[in-house]
C-alpha cells in the first residue's frame, strides 16, 4: 500500500512539472475518438476490448471485472494496457482514457503516466510486454492466453519535455481566517493542519465527469 501511495505521489509530482503531457493526452484521445467516428473496423474492436468480447483469455475477464467493480490489480492493469497496446493494436489513449472514467481510483497523473511507460513513451524505449508464461504464473493458471504479441517496439514519440521549475508551495497566515479548498487531487490536505491552518470552513470540489469526454462510470 505505501509503495502504491509513493508511486501515486511520483507520478502528480512529474506531471505537475511537465503539463504539456497531459495535455498532449487529451489531444490523442480526441484524435483517436476522431478516428473511430470514420473508422467502423477500428470502433468494432475497441467496443470489444472494453466489453470483454476479444475471445482473449484474461483480458476479456479484466476487462468485465473493471466495469464491474472499478477496480483491477496492478499487474493486471499492466497486462491490460500492454494487450491493448501490442496484441489489439488499439490507440493506447483510448485504453488510458476506458480506464480514467472507470477506476475508482483513477488518477490523471498515474494513469496517464503508467499507459505511457508500458507503451514505451515514458521511458524512451522501454516497454511492457504482456506473456502468457507470466499471467499463468500469477494467476496460478488461471489465465494462459494465446496468440498474444510477441514483442513490443516503443511507440513513436518526441522527446520528453524538459521539466518546468517545481513550485515553491503554499504559504498562508494562520492567524488569518482561511477556507480549506479539497479537491480529488489533494492527498493529504491535513498536512496544513498541522502547519497551524484552522479553517473556518471547508468545501469539496469534485469533477469526475471532468476525466473524460465519455461519460464517466457511477
Amino acid at each position: 500500500f505505501l509503495a502504491e501511495v509513493w508511486w501515486r505521489t511520483y507520478w502528480k509530482g512529474w506531471l505537475e512539472l511537465r503539463p504539456g503531457i497531459w495535455t498532449a493526452y487529451r489531444q490523442g484521445l480526441q484524435a483517436a475518438l476522431n478516428r473511430l467516428a470514420v473508422e467502423p473496423g477500428l470502433a468494432a474492436r475497441a467496443e470489444a476490448a472494453m466489453l470483454g468480447d476479444t475471445g482473449i483469455d484474461g483480458f476479456d475477464h479484466w476487462a468485465r471485472e473493471l466495469v464491474a467493480t472499478g477496480y483491477l490489480h496492478n499487474h493486471a492493469r499492466m497486462w491490460f494496457a500492454s494487450i491493448w497496446i501490442f496484441t489489439l493494436r488499439l490507440p493506447w489513449e483510448l485504453g488510458a482514457d476506458f480506464f480514467l472514467r472507470t477506476l475508482i481510483d483513477g488518477d490523471p497523473a498515474s494513469n496517464t503516466l503508467s499507459w505511457r511507460w508500458v507503451a514505451g513513451l515514458h521511458t524512451p524505449g522501454k516497454t511492457y510486454l504482456a506473456t502468457a508464461e507470466n499471467i499463468a504464473l500469477n494467476t496460478g493458471g488461471r489465465f494462459c492466453p494465446d496468440g498474444l504479441a510477441p514483442e513490443a517496439p516503443a511507440l513513436p514519440s518526441p522527446p520528453l519535455p524538459v521539466p518546468r521549475p517545481a513550485p515553491l508551495g503554499d504559504r498562508f497566515d494562520p492567524s488569518a481566517p482561511g477556507l480549506l479548498l479539497v479537491t480529488e487531487e489533494d492527498l493529504s490536505p491535513e498536512i496544513l493542519l498541522d502547519q497551524g491552518l484552522r479553517p473556518r470552513a471547508v468545501a469539496v470540489l469534485t469533477d469526475v465527469a471532468g476525466r473524460s469526454p465519455l461519460g464517466v462510470a457511477d
